[in-house]
């Protein structure tokens, strides 16, 4: 992924496509939840 494109989604001047939302959930062992900022806990239960 180029540098710019996570910036864009990092300030939501993008939006993240689903199977990317997906692939970082899974990169950085965190929830879709705290993907999408529906909440602060980074732990997947």
């Amino acid at each position: 992924m180029h540098k710019t494109t996570y910036a864009r989604y990092e300030t939501e001047e993008r939006e993240i496509p689903f199977d990317i939302a997906i692939m970082l959930a899974k990169y950085y062992n965190v929830s879709l939840d705290y993907i999408a900022g529906l909440t602060q806990q980074k732990e997947i239960k």
